[in-house]
């Protein structure tokens, strides 16, 4: 498993603007991250905490990697900001 700092990120330059959308269904979260017109970006599930889907970077309790699969089934590490939680 690879883990990421976000120091090493450029946070005031953000590749892609949007949204995640988070839909629980027990027992795990699907989430989708949408654009600012609300095309989808990608999504994934995420049923473990941490796990392979969403994990903690190394020096930050706020910045998290998501693995996403985009719509053609690609899939890549996204940094995201601000706190998950997938609990009800």
């Amino acid at each position: 498993m690879t883990f990421f700092k976000a120091s090493d990120w450029d946070i005031s330059n953000p590749d892609w603007y949007g949204k995640i959308v988070v839909f629980k269904a027990d027992p795990a979260c699907h989430d989708q991250l949408e654009n600012r017109k609300g095309d989808i970006y990608g999504q994934s599930v995420i049923d473990v905490y941490p796990g392979t889907t969403l994990v903690p970077v190394l020096d930050s309790s706020r910045y998290f990697t998501l693995n996403i699969q985009d719509t053609k089934g690609n899939f890549e590490m996204k940094a995201l900001l601000g706190k998950y939680n997938c609990s009800s």
